[in-house]
């Protein structure tokens, strides 16, 4: 089985990395060392369920091949819909995009309910669309604070999106947007969200 599978992730990992340093030196390399440099994209926190919990009971092997699994997924998830991995912290993942659309197909990838039958860790996603502030391949503003609030605010399973985002998702049809209560989070005492889910 090792001999089998060895060379398939090997070859799936440098596809998906190649992916990763091809987007992230688009981004770096047009401006000058150091410079912020600012652009509309969308900004996507996904993290996951229960990981705290997780975290005190389970023994350093099981928590590591937690977190070996949730790394190749959502990096895989996100380079294959044209994003890019900005970071990982943890149990969580930063990432962006430049359309709109890549980013809610990444979301519903990562929220899809048949996720436990394959041994995936349960997910929440929070997007926000905006501008945003670069540096060094690392994003600022007040869209990825948004994004992270969103994260915070989606129960298991889902992803909820901004009034931004839910905009521009609607044309077309593609996606089904149902709007949710306004919540009080830090720094937001009226957010609004949308929960992101595929048209049936």
């Amino acid at each position: 089985m090792v001999t089998t599978l060895l060379p398939v992730i090997e070859h799936l990992q440098s596809y998906v990395w190649r992916r990763h340093l091809a987007a992230a030196a688009g981004r770096i390399l047009p401006a000058p060392p150091g410079e912020l440099t600012a652009a509309t994209m969308t900004v996507g926190f996904a993290d996951i369920v229960g990981y705290a919990g997780v975290a005190r009971h389970a023994d350093a092997q099981s928590l590591a091949a937690l977190l070996e699994i949730f790394e190749e997924d959502t990096s895989e998830a996100v380079v294959s819909n044209h994003g890019q991995v900005v970071k990982m912290v943890g149990d969580e993942v930063l990432f962006v995009t430049d359309r709109p659309t890549d980013a809610a197909e990444i979301a519903l990838r990562l929220t899809r309910p048949d996720r436990d039958g394959k041994g995936l860790p349960a997910l929440r996603v929070g997007m926000a669309t905006g501008r945003v502030l670069t540096r060094f391949g690392d994003v600022y503003g007040p869209v990825v604070n948004l994004a992270a609030r969103l994260t915070s605010l989606a129960r298991p399973g889902t992803a909820l999106v901004d009034a931004e985002l839910a905009a521009a998702l609607r044309p077309g049809g593609r996606y089904r947007l149902q709007h949710r209560r306004p919540a009080a989070v830090r720094g937001y005492h009226h957010l609004r969200s949308w929960a992101l889910r595929p048209r049936e």
